[in-house]
């Protein structure tokens, strides 16, 4: 059992003033095949530290996969879901370091999809408020967004991590 500071709750600041604050989105996606089913459960399964899959594009890889990882940080089985995805230039003008802001607003291009993904999901589950959640969950540390040539040599304690779009990856990156 986790201590009042689990990961189903978060700390809000507001002004001077904490506030905890309780996920509180519900998740309620449908599979629409066995397949798609097995994989969600296997994503669940907390025995298993490991889970790779392998299919065409739009089979749900990404949606179910961010799905398991919602319901394990709402369950605070998890304290933080991360995100990981290759870096994928277009061109000479969007590398990295060319592109202007903080290490943030320079990520935010490799964001979109998947804040689109968590909207789509809380969206598809019945959640009113499901952008606001969303800004909550990335805005908290919850949710956190990393590009891989960012996350090496890093250690990520108790969470549940997603290398997205991983057939992105350079040789080098496969590594």
């Amino acid at each position: 059992k986790r201590s009042g500071n689990s990961a189903h709750q978060m700390m809000e600041t507001v002004g001077y003033t904490r506030q905890l604050k309780t996920l509180n989105y519900k998740i309620d996606i449908k599979c629409k095949n066995k397949k798609q089913k097995d994989f969600l459960q296997h994503l669940k399964d907390l025995n298993l530290k490991l889970n790779i899959c392998d299919a065409p594009a739009g089979v749900g890889k990404s949606l179910l996969a961010i799905t398991a990882a919602l319901h394990l940080l709402k369950n605070g089985d998890v304290s933080k879901v991360i995100i990981i995805v290759p870096t994928v230039e277009a061109s000479e003008a969007t590398k990295i370091g060319l592109l202007p802001g903080d290490i943030q607003e320079k990520t935010m291009p490799y964001q979109l999809a998947t804040r689109a993904t968590i909207e789509k999901i809380l969206k598809l589950s019945g959640n009113v408020g499901y952008r606001e959640e969303v800004n909550l969950l990335m805005s908290s540390g919850l949710v956190e967004f990393e590009l891989l040539s960012y996350a090496r040599g890093r250690t990520f304690d108790d969470a549940f991590i997603i290398l997205d779009e991983a057939e992105n990856l350079s040789k080098r990156e496969a590594l």
